[in-house]
């Protein structure tokens, strides 16, 4: 079986036609379960999961795609997804999980604010 989680810009890009999902490990009373009965079984324990990530350039225009602007049906997409610069939304996701406290100043391209 094959499991994608979408990252937040990928909500954005389609104007929410694509959820973004939220990668998160659950151990519950079945998975312990299972794990007793592979292992009484003599299979394997191992679980293998791949991560694939991907990032747009902070200084480009992160926006709804055309395609997906008119395919809202609420006709709300580029009001719930107001364009913005890719940094400054990377920026707001990482204030979101509290892995930003404060916004940056604006720096040059070699990393020295301006």
């Amino acid at each position: 079986m094959a499991r994608f989680s979408s990252p937040p810009s990928q909500e954005w890009l389609t104007g929410g036609a694509i959820q973004a999902g939220y990668h998160e490990v659950v151990c519950t009373r079945e998975t312990v379960e299972a794990r007793d009965a592979a292992r009484a079984a003599g299979r394997s324990t191992w679980r293998v999961s791949s991560t694939v990530f991907s990032q747009l350039a902070s200084d480009e225009l992160l926006r709804v795609l055309d395609g997906f602007a008119e395919e809202n049906a609420a006709g709300d997409a580029e009001e719930k997804y107001p364009a913005m610069p890719v940094g400054q939304f990377v920026e707001s996701e990482l204030r979101f999980i509290n892995l930003a406290t404060t916004a940056s100043e604006p720096v040059d391209d070699r990393g020295q604010e301006t």
